[in-house]
C-alpha cells in the first residue's frame, strides 16, 4: 500500500494520534500543530503600539534580526514595559488570513505581556480586514494556553511530517 493510501486509511478510521501515523508510516520526525482563529472584538492597550520602518533601530536593539522583517510582517505590534520592547507579534504568514509570530524576552515571560500584545495584534489584523490566525505545536502548553486565553478557537489539527 502506498504512503498516501496508508495515511488516508488511518485518517478515515478517525485516528488523530500522531504516534499512530508515525508507527504505520515509519516516520520518526513529525509533530502535530494546532491551528486557531480569532473572532474577538477590539482591545485597547496603552502599552502596545504598531511599529513602522522608522522603529527599525529600536526593534533591532532588543530583538536582533527582527528589524529586517519590519516592512513585510505588518501589522507588527509590540508591548512596552520598563520603557523597552518586551514582546512582539507580527504577521509571519500572509494571505486573506494573517498568522501571528511571537517573541517575548525570557525575563518577561508569564506576566501577561504576550496576551496583551496578541490582542492588540488581533485588533490590528481585524482593522485591515483580515482573519487573525495562530498556530502552535501540540506540545507547547504555554502557547496553547495563550491562544485559548486570548479567545482563539481551534479550527484544525495538522500533522507535519519532515
Amino acid at each position: 500500500m502506498s504512503f498516501i493510501r496508508k495515511a488516508e486509511s488511518i485518517l478515515f478510521n478517525g485516528i488523530w494520534d500522531i504516534s499512530a501515523y508515525q508507527k504505520e508510516l515509519g516516520i520518526n520526525n513529525g509533530f502535530q500543530e494546532l491551528c486557531f482563529y480569532s473572532m474577538s472584538t477590539t482591545v485597547d492597550n496603552t502599552n502596545c503600539r504598531l511599529l513602522t520602518n522608522e522603529d527599525a533601530e529600536l526593534l533591532e536593539s532588543i530583538f536582533k534580526g527582527c528589524a529586517e522583517e519590519l516592512a513585510t510582517a505588518q501589522p507588527y505590534v509590540v508591548y512596552f514595559c520598563d520603557e523597552k520592547i518586551v514582546s512582539i507579534y507580527r504577521s509571519v504568514r500572509k494571505g486573506y488570513g494573517r498568522e501571528a509570530g511571537i517573541e517575548t524576552l525570557p525575563e518577561y515571560c508569564r506576566r501577561g505581556y504576550a496576551e496583551a500584545v496578541l490582542k492588540c495584534w488581533t485588533t490590528a489584523v481585524r482593522q485591515q480586514g483580515h482573519i487573525p490566525l495562530y498556530s502552535a505545536d501540540s506540545t507547547n502548553i504555554a502557547s496553547l494556553h495563550l491562544a485559548r486565553k486570548s479567545q482563539y478557537a481551534l479550527y484544525a489539527s495538522v500533522f507535519v511530517l519532515r
